[in-house]
């Protein structure tokens, strides 16, 4: 990614380009190709921005921001990748569009349409304008939040930075850990507005916020709609979830070297990787799958561990898939080295699948891919189900249908499980399903989430179990898309660090912008339709997908060798353990007797099946010891005083660069 980060002053004292220089070095970590500054006054407004260029798409190569234009008054800063290129070079008139890069493009956009701009962008962005005409400082984040950007407020002054990190360089920001963050990630919150750094906040998804001597101005530009189309029949809403597949993969076919697919044998992934085939072809497409080792037969609660066949049905329908199986043997079970948190990297969630990830990136830096795929969230968006497609039927005044629907599921699931879960339960309030679950003597799901989290009981509170059930609600009602935008620009930092793990750029065509859109408003008879679940993906991917696999209702196991692949690292885990036993931060968050009970009672292999022991193995102690490594880390790093590091040789600099509106 390209980081870029500035201060602004609100009480109208001067700064200058080496007030960055802590912010640069940090950025430096995500990769530099070209670096650029500015430091001035425009208008009332006195600000210096300054941004590190990686160059990820061939338009990069003629990256020279910061863009400064004197007739319009504006120096632009941003990390970009768009996908609606030629639709904007269009619209803004532009000779030369092909080498022209998206910072530019942005530059003109804003220009042109000033702030509203980010409602004609499509694709990953983050941006800032020092607009001297107007007298203040913009900062826009991209819809779905899928570029980082953040945030840092004081008296009479403001810096924001690609990362939280590199916020954290600039002078007069202490750099401390948020605890409360840490708890709301060991408890899997969905709501959080904060970063892992304390007092630095992201900027919300979809969001502008408009910088004054005077006031600092928040604005959404962008929410979701969802509300569900009442025309269209199922195989038109089929082929116009084909089309937008087609167009999301085309969209993001921008690269400098080789293409790659991270593949399983679920329907979201191989709908990428059939349909990047088909718009590469003859080119050779490289795949890469998670796999057990060689000889592994174990089973995994009814789920497929071993998808290399469907891998192989798929490339016998794609003859240029080149398909490599790979296993995460001798991988470290506990997520994040220097270089990943010195890049602005933070604790994953589901830290035990980076074993595989990480086994795919490597394999992928070796084949000199720079763009890999994956279908990562399509199972929220691409092929998301709809539990709620009786009650829209009958709201739609489609009873007939409505019945017919109900009879095609019952006789897969039962009449019992169909009014359960396709009536009763949409129809029911969240407040009111937890009632139910009491009741019937079940625990909560939201305590069931705080049961596999390694906090102190006395953290676990009930004000955070109810954070935690709004959540799952929001996920209930439109099938987790609604989470997932929300949740989505919480992981920003996350998933642009992916680059720097693959040397390259990971891109996820399920989480497009006109495809989220269309799904969002697909309705649920369309994704449930004659007794088959994920109906309109199924049939979208007709003649593209084989059978074997579009048509499939068995789910694969994300690594389901962990028993022996964490047993394998003991060692590592006890280490890690004995790092994170003495450090404060770890000792005020979690229980760690009950960490130390579970590496010290470790499970034999017939237990591995367990649920519980599941839970603990795969989740609860992966966790507890990836945010203990990165506290440590955050706290080796700021009494290192490694921000003092010197900036990058002048001469490796460049001004900003300027353009003609």
């Amino acid at each position: 990614m390209t980081g870029f980060a500035g201060l602004v002053s609100l009480d109208g004292r001067p700064y200058a380009e080496r007030d960055l220089d802590g912010a640069i070095t940090v950025l430096t970590a995500l990769g530099a190709d070209a670096r650029g500054c500015w430091a001035g006054r425009t208008g009332a407004v006195a600000a210096a921005v300054a941004s590190v260029v990686h160059c990820r798409v061939p338009e990069d190569d003629e990256d020279r921001q910061p863009w400064a234009s004197a007739e319009a008054g504006t120096v632009v800063v941003a990390d970009a990748v768009l996908t609606n290129r030629v639709e904007l070079c269009r619209m803004l008139e532009l000779r030369g569009a092909a080498a022209v890069p998206d910072s530019l493009l942005i530059a003109h956009a804003y220009t042109r349409w000033g702030a509203d701009c980010c409602r004609r962008l499509r694709g990953d962005f983050a941006f800032a304008v020092v607009d001297g005409r107007r007298g203040g400082v913009l900062l826009a984040r991209d819809h779905l939040g899928r570029r980082p950007l953040h945030l840092y407020q004081s008296a009479g002054w403001l810096g924001f930075g690609s990362t939280a990190l590199a916020v954290a360089a600039m002078p007069q920001v202490p750099l401390e850990p948020d605890l409360d963050r840490a708890v709301e990630f060991l408890a899997v919150a969905q709501d959080t507005r904060r970063s892992w750094i304390r007092d630095v906040a992201p900027v919300p998804a979809a969001s502008t916020i408009w910088i004054t001597p005077e006031r600092t101005q928040h604005r959404r530009y962008w929410s979701l709609d969802d509300t569900p189309r009442r025309s269209g029949s199922a195989a038109e809403h089929a082929e116009e979830l084909r089309t937008a597949m087609d167009q999301a993969v085309r969209a993001h076919l921008r690269h400098r070297g080789g293409v790659g697919v991270m593949l399983s044998g679920g329907l979201d992934s191989t709908a990428v990787a059939a349909t990047l085939a088909e718009q590469v072809a003859p080119a050779r497409l490289r795949t890469y799958t998670s796999v057990p080792p060689a000889g592994w037969t174990e089973s995994a609660n009814g789920r497929d561990t071993d998808e290399s066949s469907l891998v192989r049905l798929l490339a016998g329908a794609h003859p240029n898939l080149a398909p490599a199986f790979v296993d995460a043997v001798g991988a470290h079970a506990i997520d994040g080295d220097d270089a990943y948190f010195a890049a602005g990297g933070t604790p994953v969630r589901n830290t035990l699948n980076m074993m595989w990830v990480r086994a795919i990136h490597q394999r992928a830096v070796t084949d000199n891919v720079s763009i890999l795929f994956t279908g990562g969230i399509g199972n929220l968006t691409f092929s998301r189900d709809e539990p709620r497609w009786l009650v829209d039927l009958a709201r739609a005044g489609r009873l007939i249908e409505a019945w017919r629907e109900a009879a095609a599921w019952s006789a897969r699931r039962g009449w019992r499980e169909t009014l359960v879960q396709g009536v009763l339960r949409p129809m029911l309030p969240g407040s009111m399903h937890r009632l139910i679950e009491l009741r019937r003597g079940h625990r909560s799901t939201a305590a069931q989430w705080l049961a596999a989290s390694p906090l102190r009981p006395h953290l676990a509170t009930t004000a955070l179990a109810a954070r935690i059930a709004g959540g799952i609600d929001a996920y209930r009602r439109i099938s987790g898309l609604g989470r997932f935008v929300d949740d989505n620009a919480q992981h920003a930092e996350v998933m642009a660090t992916l680059d720097v793990r693959c040397r390259g750029r990971v891109v996820d065509p399920t989480a497009d912008l006109a495809l989220i859109e269309l799904s969002a408003r697909q309705p649920g008879w369309a994704r449930r339709h004659r007794g088959r679940g994920r109906a309109a993906a199924r049939a979208s991917m007709a003649g593209r997908v084989p059978d074997g696999i579009r048509l499939r209702v068995v789910r694969g196991a994300q690594l389901p060798d962990w028993y022996d692949r964490i047993t394998d690292r003991r060692d590592e885990i006890r280490d890690e353990f004995a790092a994170a036993r003495v450090d404060p931060a770890t000792q005020e968050l979690m229980d760690l007797p009950r960490l130390d009970a579970l590496i010290r009672d470790w499970p034999t292999p017939d237990q591995a099946g367990d649920p519980v022991v599941a839970r603990d193995y795969t989740l609860l102690l992966p966790r507890a010891l990836a945010t203990s490594k990165y506290l440590r880390w955050l706290r080796h790093y700021a009494t290192a005083d490694r921000r003092s590091v010197a900036a990058p040789p002048p001469q490796a600099r460049e001004r900003a660069s300027h353009f003609a509106p």
